[in-house]
């Protein structure tokens, strides 16, 4: 098992990133959230997991231990692979999730792409209890998701303009480094809507 490459970015794609390690080339997948943390050319170490497959082998990489664990523990719930694990860590925070869980909010889980309803109740069932343990309730109450409520509203006006949301998702996500933690809805999406427009939507 790898538990962390550390080498310099060459490449920083929708879903991954490409890390040149000793002058060998990984492909890592990365949820958005993480992808947008990113800056190409620059020297990381990330956490990784290895995930076997038949036909392929596949690594996955993570900023923090929270999202690695997160990661993993959604891995155990029956119906919800890597690409399901990952949909749920670009849509929402490591933070978020943990919440989410917790509190049993099936309909936020079920808005992410390729998790049902029935899905979502599967996961909080499954990891409700594991995840009370591994983080306590107090600790949560301190989580900071003003920012994540920004990007969240601002990509759901995206989608209502008609934009794809998996199309705009890392396009908000860099946006919101760019602005940092003086973020408004307003602020966010006039900056998004200027990096949209030389395309031509």
């Amino acid at each position: 098992m790898i538990a962390y490459l550390k080498g310099n970015v060459q490449v920083i794609g929708a879903d991954h990133i490409i890390l040149d390690v000793n002058n060998v080339g990984y492909i890592v997948k990365m949820s958005g959230r993480g992808l947008a943390s990113i800056e190409q050319e620059s020297t990381l170490k990330i956490l990784t997991y290895l995930h076997i497959r038949e036909e392929s082998y596949q690594i996955f990489g993570f900023i923090n231990d929270i999202e690695l664990e997160l990661f993993k523990l959604l891995l155990c719930v029956n119906g919800v692979g890597p690409k399901g694990a990952m949909a749920i860590l670009s849509h929402y925070s490591a933070e978020e999730v943990i919440k989410t869980i917790i509190n049993e909010k099936t309909e936020f889980l079920s808005k992410v792409s390729g998790i049902g309803k029935k899905t979502a109740q599967r996961i909080i069932v499954e990891l409700k209890d594991k995840i009370s343990k591994l983080y306590k309730a107090d600790s949560i109450q301190n989580f900071n998701n003003e920012l994540d409520d920004v990007m969240d509203e601002v990509l759901n006006a995206l989608v209502s303009l008609g934009y794809n949301q998996k199309d705009v998702q890392q396009l908000v996500f860099h946006a919101a480094k760019e602005i940092g933690q003086n973020m408004t809805v307003e602020k966010l999406l006039s900056s998004v809507l200027k990096k949209l427009a030389p395309s031509g939507r």
